[in-house]
């Protein structure tokens, strides 16, 4: 199975755009860069080499709205 690793920044709203999704990430990262690894139908968000959520991927161009996460305390 092949993996895409990704850089994105956290907006304000507490999410990272990928394939036009949102998905949240904790609000203490907002305005830094995490590493967005999309491996089949799993996201996972990294920062500073630890995972911070986990999300079920969406298909390309869904809608703005934000799956439920797994926060993962850091």
């Amino acid at each position: 199975m092949s993996s895409r690793d990704l850089v994105r920044r956290v907006t304000a709203d507490c999410s990272v755009e990928v394939d036009g999704n949102a998905y949240s990430v904790p609000w203490r990262l907002i305005g830094e860069r995490v590493t967005v690894t999309v491996t089949g139908a799993e996201l996972r968000v990294l920062h500073a080499g630890q995972e911070v959520a986990r999300h079920a991927a969406r298909a390309p161009g869904g809608t703005a709205a934000l799956p439920t996460p797994r926060i993962l305390s850091a």
